[in-house]
């Protein structure tokens, strides 16, 4: 659904309802778990009988369509509010009692009586941090407040520990009284005056008001602030100040999930807050002077739409902390169409391009720190793309192996956002003059959806992986409404329990059997500070053999919750921690040695004189600004909706340049470049000076073709007169419908001074749509032949255009296609690399093709012609979206080997041999235009990737066969579609979207997997170099795509990698610090300049400017 739609929607069921409403409690599924992961303890063995129960009545102001944060649930948090070495529990209950229980020991847990406190102010209390503020050794319970009442009863509390278990509440006196609705509160020393200050989390009154209303209602200051977060500066005498304009902090969101970490490593706590609905999330970056500054788009290229729980840590052990936030896209295929709506393209363009916000998409986001102030979102990569409707999120070792893994919880008690519960919303106001009569409150209220729902335990495999069906370390089978959740040892036998705060159920308690069951080794971490301020965000790593680990020291976490002040390290099977290290808020840098697996350190601070432990590395590429090189070029993508006609496109045919291309026009020994120009701009050419510079060449006669779209070139001798000619590709797909001439590709003639004339007729006349263009010599005559790639028709996606094949004859280009590889077209799917080597030893020169919707094909000459030997070599069932293929002898073995580029594994879309993704082509609702359709297996059938609106506007009969969403969702694509339809069109298949090296094998080629790194982004585009003069090859990659369309999350993960030769036995990612390449753009095409003995590398990035490489 769009978030203007949303705002429309949830107005007009707030005229509806000014009420809410009551839940029944379910029965769990099987509870029963094997001993090898998480067991649950029941309430009735552990005492904690604790239950949020709510109201949930249509008929009163208490249910989710009169307040839409009626179940947003509440936080639970874990102390040991007695100091007897037990961790506690205090759950926030929204309509019941907050309560208190007091570990016992063995599981058991007994109950604070009212008298101690914590009730007093309480009306509905949400999120629960938990610190000890007055640093007197006991802690302290703040809790934020919101719910459906006036402003005076919204007030948060500060329930003070009086040392005996009884609680005073002071709030108010310390000036934290904050009444706005209020998720969830951190305490952190931003200004380093050696008190804690605070920042509260707020979510927006404004939920349910049309979006030009609110910014409207904004620029009142007033009401800027009743719709923000606040945060307030300690005084030093617990008296505290709202210092939030002047910290840079006002701004209007809806917050739910708060993370305090040190993003950009200046040792510095800096503010994370996980925005729900319109506004984006906010990264309050510390500027070490009293305030912030928000930071999203500088430090991220996309994030989750609707935002809910996060948390922050280093997943992948390189001493970098990580993000990940969660959203609400279902895994599920008929939840998934039943539940969400399709995004809304203006309200997108609305947000990105007038609003300026960052990118949001639907779905969960992992943030994967770059270690240059820059984060990767690989969730999709890392299998956590979609969790469900879920809330918390925490990163933590569960089975003790050295690898953070990840714990979401879900649930929502009712689904107010059921599409056809929507419809009948509105079908009911429609009959009664725009409201629903008393008679029918409840009646309708009760077929809004109930789905109770898993939680997921997700086990990081170490290479950048989650797998949430790892069978070594389980999770109960229980279906739950589970929101805050907290970790704490509660049996103190090193591994990490779980406790969590469902609504209308009792609270699950989960005992981790790791230690007994796996014999992992841990280690256990306190700092024995009394005042906090002194310890928080403090950096924490342990170092052995070789490896390392790093978590910071604060544990206000997850979705309204607080963590046992306690940091687990597991180890595997490591008995000894070679070093400790300890980078304190002051700086200070204290160091243990040879440190005993299987304890808790209560670590004391001590000064010392060490500097922090630090992997020295030397940066391969020194990166050049191309301006400061003479080169002033950028790409400007014309603006073109590919999707206003083709809607259910998978990604935009319309944006693949800038060309690119390398040749020493005027034989002075130097190395020039072509950058190719979009539709509306023209190409440039630059000529390379002795000293590594470049300039524009004073001949650029293509600036009369600036309406054509330039996508590849290539300099070529084409008639052998030893200078460098120019063609030039034109391509843009669906753009040049009706204007097809602006389609011809261009031949430009070097009159042997470097100078360009267009000549006619040296390429057969032709007005499709190009993609690419290799030239390589095959036979015995001086000249180069050359393959066209063709692209797909414009609008007609996935038809292709032709790929020729051109021969130099009698100065003109003839077409030898049919000729030379009359099969090089017969395989369905669109080409889109090919280069010609020899991978059998055999001195003649084979056709290597790759392609969208295909298998790499290598085609071989027998008796003059090109025959297919592709099965031969065992590349017929290996179909993916491939972008890319090079070749070269990378294990010195004496054959060619290959390294071919794939869309990569951090896309929306699956597909794998067992679960394909299919595309369906035809006309299908007989307009006379081509129509698409994605596919992927569900249950017993096949069903449409897309959902039931878009699906409408390319194809208007779709609503009118299934008028309900739920009846959509459960068609299959002959159902909804027609089998004779589907069986008579274009049928393609997809099911690897890995990139590979493919190592020669004489008579085949044994696939090999590059490494995680390579797999977060599409591969468009390789080189070879030998970076560290060992006499292997290194593989450099660039890639990305930023054209997917509009519910897909952009490819944009990508910075460019180096990948380093093991000796021909695989490759290693190098960091972007080690390797000095950070390529973020949307990197179409690279090639290698030479200038004397000096190796630099040229990225051309669509709608961007180039990236420079010097290689050191």
């Amino acid at each position: 659904m769009s978030k203007l739609s949303h705002y429309i929607l949830l107005t007009a069921c707030i005229c509806i309802f000014s009420c809410q409403n009551d839940n029944n409690t379910s029965d769990s599924t099987d509870s029963n778990t094997p001993k090898s992961g998480f067991e649950i303890i029941e309430s009735s063995t552990s005492g904690l009988t604790f239950e949020n129960t709510l109201v949930d009545d249509p008929m009163s102001d208490k249910n989710v369509l009169s307040y839409q944060h009626y179940f947003n649930g509440a936080g639970v948090g874990v102390a040991d509010f007695n100091q007897d070495g037990l961790q506690d529990v205090f759950f926030a209950g929204n309509e019941v009692p907050n309560r208190l229980y007091i570990n016992k020991g063995s599981f058991k847990f007994e109950e604070l009586p009212a008298s101690s406190g914590i009730n007093i102010g309480k009306t509905w209390a949400s999120g629960v941090s938990i610190v000890d503020i007055n640093a007197d050794g006991f802690p302290d319970i703040y809790v934020c407040q919101q719910g459906p009442y006036p402003a005076d009863k919204r007030k948060n509390l500060f329930y003070i520990n009086n040392g005996d278990l009884t609680f005073t509440e002071r709030a108010s006196e310390m000036g934290l009284d904050d009444d706005n609705y209020s998720t969830q509160a951190c305490f952190i020393d931003y200004d380093k005056d050696g008190d804690l200050d605070c920042y509260v989390m707020n979510e927006s009154k404004y939920a349910g008001v049309i979006l030009k209303t609110v910014y409207d209602e904004l620029k009142d200051e007033g009401n800027m602030r009743r719709a923000s977060g606040k945060l307030f500066r300690n005084n030093g005498n617990l008296k505290f100040t709202d210092v939030t304009k002047e910290s840079g902090v006002l701004n209007y969101g809806y917050g739910l999930g708060l993370a305090v970490s040190d993003f950009n490593g200046d040792n510095w706590p800096d503010i994370y807050v996980a925005n729900d609905y319109t506004v984006p999330d906010f990264m309050y970056i510390n500027q070490k002077d009293g305030t912030f500054k928000e930071s999203i788009k500088d430090y991220t290229r996309q994030i989750s739409y609707f935002a809910m729980g996060c948390d922050v840590a280093d997943i992948n052990n390189d001493g970098l902390v990580d993000i990940g936030v969660v959203d609400m896209a279902a895994e599920d295929h008929e939840r998934d169409k039943t539940l969400m709506a399709g995004m809304d393209v203006e309200a997108f363009h609305y947000y990105f391009n007038q609003r300026k916000y960052q990118l949001q998409y639907m779905f969960n986001s992992l943030q994967l720190n770059n270690g240059n102030n820059t984060f990767s979102n690989i969730a999709a990569l890392a299998g956590v793309l979609k969790s469900d409707w879920s809330w918390s999120a925490i990163f933590s070792d569960f089975n003790l192996d050295s690898h953070k893994d990840y714990y979401v919880s879900n649930g929502f008690r009712r689904y107010s956002r059921d599409n056809d519960f929507r419809n009948l919303l509105a079908e009911v106001r429609d009959k009664n003059n725009g409201t629903v009569p008393l008679s029918k409150r409840k009646e309708l209220y009760e077929l809004m959806p109930e789905i109770k729902l898993k939680n997921k335990l997700y086990i990081n495999d170490g290479n950048l992986y989650f797998d949430d069906k790892n069978k070594s370390f389980t999770h109960p089978n229980l279906e739950t409404y589970s929101y805050g959740v907290a970790q704490a040892d509660f049996d103190n036998d090193g591994d990490i329990d779980l406790i969590m705060n469902n609504i209308d159920q009792p609270v699950l308690l989960l005992k981790n059997n790791a230690r007994e069951n796996l014999r992992n080794n841990f280690l256990k971490i306190t700092l024995n500070e009394p005042d906090a301020s002194k310890k928080y965000n403090s950096k924490i790593s342990i170092h052995y053999n070789g490896k390392q680990q790093m978590q910071e020291y604060y544990f206000i976490r997850g979705y309204e919750s607080t963590m046992q002040e306690c940091l687990f390290f597991g180890l595997g099977d490591v008995s000894k921690i070679d070093k400790l290290q300890i980078i304190w808020p002051d700086g200070n840098v204290q160091l243990l040695e040879n440190i005993d697996a299987n304890q808790t350190l209560d670590i004391s601070y001590k000064k010392e004189k060490n500097k922090p432990i630090a992997n020295q590395v030397n940066t391969v590429f020194q990166q050049l600004e191309a301006k400061d090189k003479g080169i002033d070029f950028n790409h400007k993508e014309n603006t073109f909706d590919d999707f206003q006609k083709e809607i259910l496109l998978p990604q935009k045919q319309s944006a693949f340049g800038p060309a690119l291309a390398k040749g020493d026009i005027n034989n002075d020994g130097l190395e020039d470049l072509y950058f190719g120009g979009a539709k509306g701009q023209a190409g440039t050419l630059y000529t390379q000076n002795k000293n590594g510079s470049f300039k524009k060449h004073s001949s650029q006669p293509w600036q009369n073709e600036f309406m054509s779209e330039d996508v590849d070139a290539v300099f070529i001798d084409a008639n052998n007169d030893e200078h460098k000619d120019l063609i030039i590709l034109s391509g843009g797909s669906g753009d040049f419908v009706g204007e097809e001439s602006l389609l011809a590709d261009r031949f430009y003639a070097n009159n042997g001074k470097g100078e360009f004339f267009r000549i006619a007729n040296v390429l057969p006349t032709s007005y499709t749509a190009s993609y690419s263009i290799i030239a390589k010599n095959i036979d015995e005559d001086p000249e180069e032949e050359l393959i066209i790639i063709g692209a797909a028709k414009p609008g007609k996606y996935p038809q292709k255009e032709t790929t020729v094949i051109y021969d130099y004859q009698e100065k003109a280009y003839t077409d030898v296609t049919e000729t030379l590889i009359p099969s090089l077209n017969d395989q369905n799917g669109l080409i889109r690399d090919a280069i010609w080597i020899d991978v059998n030893g055999d001195n003649e020169k084979e056709l290597l093709t790759v392609g969208e919707w295909q298998s790499p094909q290598i085609f071989q000459k027998e008796n003059g012609q090109y025959v297919n030997i592709s099965s031969d070599w065992g590349l017929d069932s290996h179909n993916g979206w491939w972008r890319s293929i090079e070749g070269k002898d990378l294990d010195n073995d004496g054959d060619l080997d290959l390294v071919i580029g794939n869309v990569g594994k951090n896309f929306k879309q699956k597909a794998t041999d067992d679960y394909p993704l299919y595309l369906f082509s035809n006309d299908f609702d007989d307009n006379g235009t081509l129509d698409c359709v994605l596919a992927k297996p569900y249950k017993d059938r096949l069903v449409p990737t897309r959902g039931k609106e878009c699906s409408t506007q390319q194809m208007p009969f779709v609503s009118e066969k299934f008028k309900t969403y739920s009846e959509f969702a459960a068609a299959s694509v002959g159902d909804i579609y027609g089998e004779d339809k589907l069986n008579s069109g274009i049928k393609l298949e997809v099911n690897n979207f890995y990139s590979y090296v493919l190592w020669n094998e004489g008579d085949k080629f044994r696939f090999e997997k590059l490494p995680p790194l390579a797999q977060i982004s599409p591969v468009n585009d390789i080189v070879f170099l030998d970076v560290n003069n060992d006499d292997y090859s290194d593989i450099i990659i660039v890639g990305n795509d930023y054209n997917t369309e509009y519910e897909t999350p952009r490819l944009d993960a990508g910075n460019g990698l180096l990948l380093i030769n093991k000796n021909g036995e695989g490759f290693d990612s190098q960091t972007i610090s080690s390797s000095g390449i950070f390529c973020p753009g949307d990197a179409k095409r690279m090639v290698v300049v030479e200038n004397n003995s000096n190796k630099m590398i040229v990225v051309a990035n669509n709608n961007s400017t180039p990236n420079l490489l010097v290689l050191k």
